[in-house]
């Protein structure tokens, strides 16, 4: 029942994840060079994580927070993005038997629309990176005693967002965003929602 979202993890997945990683960080170094023309933003949101599909039928809705590193270096309608976060979510009560954590540690890179400058501000982006999952399941017995089942993988996924930014200030805003995640691994797709919030700098 619970194999549908504990995914298998082997060599092959660390192999994965260490070239996903080094694509990301490769990817952030070429688009912050130590000379920057434009302006760059950084900031932190925490966050809701909703599950959807296979994930959503076990798993309750968990929370978490995540880091920004944003870089319009041509105009300040288009920003290239950097994030990364940490969540978690549990079993669902009506699963008697077991406990299961999930962490979720996604590092994304993406571009950002903004649909305008000042006030409040629209905007929608993409982003895509690498996916890291642990599952650790404690399965619950009164004969047998409790056994634990950790398990690691690192995956590709993407990420489409909308929401809106309110300036506070000249250097500070205030940020609301809605993230679809989807996390492609070797038998399905698994996705969460992110319902975030926080501030960010400019710096």
């Amino acid at each position: 029942m619970l194999n549908s979202i504990i995914p298998y993890s082997g060599i092959r997945h660390k192999r994965k994840g260490t070239f996903l990683f080094q694509a990301t960080l490769g990817l952030l170094l070429f688009l912050l060079p130590l000379e920057t023309a434009g302006q760059v933003r950084t900031g932190f949101q925490l966050s809701s994580v909703v599950p959807t599909g296979e994930m959503e039928t076990y798993t309750e809705v968990g929370y978490g927070g995540s880091v920004l590193l944003n870089y319009y270096p041509f105009t300040s309608d288009i920003e290239f993005t950097f994030s990364a976060g940490f969540y978690r979510a549990g079993l669902k009560e009506n699963l008697p038997g077991y406990d299961l954590d999930i962490d979720l540690i996604p590092a994304t890179l993406g571009i950002r629309y903004n649909f305008g400058d000042v006030n409040l501000i629209p905007f929608a982006g993409a982003e895509a990176g690498a996916y890291y999952s642990r599952y650790n399941l404690i399965i619950k017995s009164q004969i047998l005693g409790n056994s634990t089942v950790e398990t690691k993988a690192w995956n590709f996924g993407y990420t489409l967002y909308s929401g809106f930014r309110m300036n506070l200030s000249e250097l500070l805003d205030f940020e609301v965003t809605a993230k679809y995640n989807t996390v492609i691994t070797p038998y399905i797709g698994r996705g969460y929602i992110n319902i975030m919030s926080g501030l960010s700098f400019r710096i």
